[in-house]
């Protein structure tokens, strides 16, 4: 290989046609809409992932001894491997180790449950340095990428797979072994329905070939809800008239369209306000149902914004969430000193999220 700092992208997946597939979504949709909308979502990732200046691409496929008849085909050339047996942690080191002996590239892992990723995000696990490891966070608390240049022994160990602290204790494992965690601004993955109807809204004006192709893919799969056996859903029917109006206040506009995205899973009617003083303003033009705010703001801090509504009888029971990097307990109390509902440190837990959301304007998504 010419130039050893070139990286190896390393997809992690299911074979879709050799055991179940995304079990939660089977859960709810039926087992073989979801294995055909996993087949679709892995064919659109290969498509967009091999546009990308990747040394070798390699699918590594469990169950073991799929990948004897899995083809790849699609855009781009790929080999082909199995993940073998074991946690992931165990399963990504296994697969660390093969890579590593390629160069001292980065190696990118990535899944096929976020196929719309943004491809800068992929440029940026591309350029890390030596002593960084790169996430990208995902919604549910784990992270949809990860690029690293060293595999160590002990880089996946202590990781309670599965669980909302995935992220967080991938982080404390690569800074034990010297590696210094650099975060994407995160992005989505799909595992239960309501992701799915998020990705289909995502992806409906896009002009990317591949988005196009899962669209169509997608919309020509029909869903059906096993609680209500008698209800046939289709991607025609997963946008809904907003039940609600939720005011999102924070200076990052990152931050911002992170947000909307994970709101997208609710029918709910988002605006924006860019500092204090427009999020006020906001208010008193919008009347929103629920304001999510953030603390370090230009020209009125969050603390401030509370106790100006909170003083004002017509905004007294607008329920604000406090969405903020401060993370000391003293910032929670002064937060609900100053009237905020909830507290939330980011990076932000979009299941955390959402359940807070769903309680604080419950009267009214019941009716939806």
């Amino acid at each position: 290989m010419s130039d050893r700092r070139e990286p190896v992208l390393i997809l992690f997946a299911r074979d879709p046609d050799r055991g179940p597939v995304k079990t939660r979504l089977a859960a709810t949709m039926g087992p073989e809409a979801a294995r055909a909308a996993y087949r679709a979502m892995l064919a659109a990732t290969m498509a967009r992932v091999a546009r990308g200046a990747f040394a070798r691409r390699v699918v590594c496929l469990t169950p073991d001894g799929a990948a004897a008849n899995f083809s790849a085909g699609g855009d781009g050339e790929w080999e082909v491997i199995s993940q073998g047996e074991g946690t992931l942690g165990e399963r990504l080191l296994r697969a660390g180790r093969w890579a590593s002996g390629m160069g001292r590239g980065p190696i990118v892992f990535v899944g096929a449950d976020s196929p719309d990723l943004p491809e800068d995000r992929l440029a940026a696990a591309r350029a890390i340095a030596e002593d960084e490891v790169y996430f990208e966070p995902a919604a549910d608390g784990g992270y949809c990428l990860i690029s690293t240049t060293r595999i160590a022994d002990t880089l996946f160990e202590g990781v309670d797979w599965g669980t909302e602290r995935v992220l967080e204790q991938s982080i404390a494992a690569a800074e034990r072994v010297g590696l210094r965690a650099v975060i994407g601004p995160g992005w989505y993955d799909v595992d239960h329905e309501e992701d799915l109807r998020a990705l289909h809204r995502r992806i409906e004006s896009s002009d990317d070939r591949a988005l196009i192709r899962l669209r169509e893919q997608l919309q020509s799969i029909t869903l059906r809800e096993v609680e209500r056996p008698n209800r046939r859903l289709s991607m025609s029917n997963f946008t809904s008239a907003p039940a609600a109006t939720v005011l999102i206040a924070d200076d990052n506009p990152q931050i911002v369209e992170l947000l909307e995205a994970y709101l997208e899973a609710l029918p709910l009617r988002t605006i924006s306000a860019a500092d204090g003083e427009a999020a006020l303003n906001a208010v008193a033009a919008e009347k929103p149902d629920l304001l999510l705010l953030d603390i370090m703001m230009p020209r009125c801090s969050g603390f401030d914004v509370c106790r100006r509504l909170k003083a004002d009888p017509a905004y007294q029971d607008l329920p604000i969430i406090v969405i903020t990097a401060l993370n000391e307990v003293t910032d929670e109390e002064r937060a609900r000193e100053s009237g905020a509902d909830v507290f939330i440190s980011k990076p932000v837990n979009k299941l955390e999220l959402l359940n807070h959301i769903r309680r604080l304007l419950s009267h009214k998504l019941a009716a939806e």
